[in-house]
């Protein structure tokens, strides 16, 4: 998929929170391509998760590392 798209091209500057979470071996969306383009944007807030031992497809390590991105890093945002 990287090969035909064009991240930056899509853009880099975001004026809402960022928040990437994505399996440390997935092989769908390389988290070194990923990385390179998470780190090009400008945003109010951004985050970068890893999960380990996780790919592309759901899992309970991703369900439980967006809960814990939800909990603690977007409702703090929201007031809540």
């Amino acid at each position: 998929m990287f090969s035909t798209v064009n991240l930056p091209a899509l853009g880099t500057r975001f004026g809402l929170p960022v928040f990437f979470i994505m399996g440390e071996a997935d092989l769908l969306t390389s988290p070194a391509i990923a990385r390179t383009y998470f780190d090009s944007i400008t945003a109010p807030v951004k985050s970068f998760t890893l999960v380990k031992r996780a790919g592309h497809d759901p899992n309970q390590a991703v369900l439980d590392a967006q809960w814990t991105i939800l909990r603690d890093k977007v409702a703090p945002l929201i007031g809540h």
